[in-house]
């Protein structure tokens, strides 16, 4: 599978988690087998341009201005845009998840994302175990991560990022994601903190 094949079952998954849709729901909208998006964002198959035309009609509907070459998979294609500032931001975020994890496959990324992950850790104060809990996912998942054998699918990174906006941990998207910037040393004291370390 190539990485342009990859983004574009990436940004299927994007837009559909921007509408707050389930993969059912999402088919029956559009009057579509799940089992063909699903191939979809799994990047097994590409979608037909006749889909393409009801991914940005719909999309519109919601405020949504998408492209043809963004679901595509283009790398350098514009993000979609929308005037609702909260959902914009939510297409910033989906941007970092996707320079994240669609080169999951490259053991170099899996290895940088693994460091920047032990850093958080460190200045959080977490041991694996104690972030296991925090995001609520089992320890040997995590500590996968942290010896770099894999990375966070995209719902379990995306309710990371949601965690560290939600208790203000200041560290950036892109630095976590994809080691953009750097990351300033900082004291985490968690507003209810009944987890053992």
């Amino acid at each position: 599978m190539d990485t342009h094949q990859r983004r574009a079952g990436f940004r299927l998954n994007s837009m559909r988690s921007l509408l707050n849709l389930s993969l059912f729901e999402f088919a029956r909208l559009i009057n579509r087998s799940h089992y063909t998006l699903s191939a979809i964002e799994r990047s097994l198959r590409y979608p037909s341009d006749d889909l393409l035309k009801t991914f940005i009609e719909l999309a519109q509907q919601h405020g949504i201005t998408v492209t043809k070459s963004w679901l595509l998979g283009e790398k350098d294609a514009p993000l979609p845009v929308t005037n609702d500032q909260f959902l914009q931001k939510r297409i910033q975020t989906e941007y970092h998840l996707e320079q994240c994890l669609v080169l999951s496959d490259d053991p170099e990324h899996r290895k940088k994302f693994a460091e920047r992950l032990t850093l958080l850790l460190n200045n959080l104060g977490f041991s694996p175990h104690r972030f296991a809990k925090w995001i609520q996912i089992s320890t040997n998942t995590v500590n996968q991560w942290l010896n770099g054998t894999s990375m966070p699918k995209r719902d379990t990174m995306r309710f990371i990022l949601k965690k560290i906006e939600e208790e203000h941990i200041p560290i950036s998207q892109p630095w976590l994601c994809f080691g953009v910037g750097a990351l300033e040393p900082f004291q985490y004291v968690a507003p209810t903190d009944n987890i053992k370390k």
